[in-house]
């Protein structure tokens, strides 16, 4: 996204928000639509592999009640959101530290992650972004391995990553630098 707020739906599935910033990818074959939100423009960039000398089919048009089934997306994301969070697994964190630091671990959950992650106005890409950043420029590269997987399932690609890291040395430090693209080149081995 460009610009503005608009809607994605895969078919069937729930009707989800986009912002400026956000990266959206469609695998091949799946039924989706996607437009402008109803109180907001938006623009986007596609890029599309063509097979067989064609990029895209167009289907039938998005009908007006369909669209109109995320008038209220985003209250009925969050009651949605409410209600798992209460048939949720527990976090990694609460897993690891809820007997020892209980308190930690409640404002690491609910308010880093389920608010300051959650908020709009910065996309979850460029939240990532940011998150590497400042873990890089504090040398603070064992949350490292975490937040760049993180970035990666947030849109943001190993190129990219790997430039930050580099962009990074002249700013922050080339030891810094170093040790987080040791980091980087280790998280982003291929998984057996």
């Amino acid at each position: 996204m460009t610009a503005g707020t608009g809607r994605i739906q895969s078919w069937g599935g729930p009707i989800q928000e986009m912002r400026q910033g956000d990266i959206v990818r469609i695998p091949p074959g799946v039924k989706h639509w996607h437009g402008a939100s109803p109180t907001s423009s938006m623009t986007h960039t596609a890029i599309q592999e063509e097979v067989d000398g064609k990029n895209l089919d167009w289907l039938e048009k998005v009908s007006d009640d369909q669209y109109s089934r995320g008038a209220s997306v985003a209250q009925q994301q969050q009651k949605t959101q409410g209600e798992s969070a209460m048939n949720k697994e527990p976090s990694n964190i609460k897993k690891t530290f809820g007997d020892f630091s209980p308190k930690l671990v409640q404002i690491t959950d609910d308010v880093l992650f389920g608010d300051v992650w959650e908020r709009s106005e910065l996309s979850k890409c460029y939240r990532s972004l940011v998150t590497v950043t400042a873990l890089i420029a504090g040398g603070n590269t064992e949350q490292l391995p975490f937040h760049l997987k993180r970035a990666k399932e947030n849109g943001v690609t190993e190129a990219e990553l790997i430039e930050t890291i580099t962009h990074l040395a002249f700013y922050c430090g080339w030891p810094k630098a170093m040790s987080a693209i040791t980091v980087a080149k280790e998280a982003f081995k291929p998984q057996p």
